[in-house]
């Protein structure tokens, strides 16, 4: 039986996870740095989506598209 295992895309979803801005104390990363591969899924394990996060580099992103343009 062959497991379909993917490997974590961290620059992708860190970014946008709501433990992004932790203190080292609480160390919240750690358990997802320890698994680099997720069953089905190139998310990390403890990975949750910050709104406001999204939205914010969503506008920068639009910002830089923006200033290119000119």
């Amino acid at each position: 039986m062959q497991y379909d295992y993917k490997e974590v895309d961290f620059a992708k979803y860190c970014k946008t996870c709501e433990n992004y801005d932790k203190e080292d104390i609480d160390d919240p990363c750690n358990e997802c740095l320890a698994e680099p591969k997720n069953l089905y899924s190139h998310k990390p394990v403890e990975y949750v989506e910050d709104p406001k996060r999204v939205k914010m580099l969503k506008k920068i992103k639009m910002l830089k598209k923006m200033e290119g343009n000119n």
